[in-house]
């Protein structure tokens, strides 16, 4: 059974007004046993944590998130709401939700790699403390300009579906890092890491990405 999540395309509100941003679930998956998680995305800025909620005991905002963002979950339809209440102009933005049994870390990335077409780049980030470990569920992001973020790499053996095989990852120590050989004018975008950590429940950090730029 595949876990299929569902959000609205678009959501208009006036200034100052309540809206709602839900997160569905398919069938065959509850979100009273699932963790859903809400990443804000603006414009030439890095996926920011807003939001994780489990329970009415167990959920919270990211760093710096106004208390105006709320999460209410939904049982009858089966999905969250992500709740603005007294919408501002700087919460115009992508919304993300995901759902995943652990929590999130943004990783801190070097802010830029360049690399010739056909060439080999390797891409790498440190937890701040810590050795970076399968449990840590280490993990890498490919956002293309004007595209959804997508998941390349999860552990250092998993690619997600379709993928294709240039693109392999590693840790060492408290360093995971992507490498991408043979590299193609595609590939050119902003790459994230990001992993789970128990510490992370209430909060989480979230590095500016690596951009790498084709030649």
């Amino acid at each position: 059974m595949r876990l299929v999540v569902t959000q609205p395309f678009s959501v208009a509100e006036s200034l100052g007004t309540t809206v709602k941003l839900s997160c569905a679930l398919s069938s065959g998956y509850s979100i009273s046993s699932d963790r859903v998680r809400w990443i804000q995305q603006k414009p030439g800025s890095a996926p920011r944590f807003v939001y994780h909620y489990y329970t009415s005991s167990d959920q919270g905002r990211g760093t710096g998130i106004p208390e105006r963002f709320t999460v209410s979950p939904d049982t009858s339809n089966n999905l969250w709401n992500l709740v603005i209440s007294g919408v501002q102009a700087e919460d115009e933005a992508d919304y993300y939700c995901f759902t995943w049994d652990g929590k999130c870390c943004w990783g801190r990335g070097i802010p830029s790699e360049s690399v010739s077409l056909g060439g080999t780049v390797t891409l790498s980030c440190s937890l701040s403390s810590g050795a970076m470990i399968n449990q840590s569920h280490p993990q890498w992001i490919q956002q293309r300009t004007g595209k959804v973020p997508r998941r390349l790499v999860y552990g250092t053996s998993h690619r997600a579906a379709g993928v294709p095989e240039r693109f392999t990852a590693a840790m060492s120590g408290n360093t995971m890092s992507l490498t991408i050989a043979g590299a193609l004018a595609e590939d050119e975008a902003d790459y994230y890491c990001v992993a789970w950590s128990e510490g992370a429940q209430h909060s989480a950090t979230r590095g500016g990405g690596t951009e790498t730029k084709s030649s």
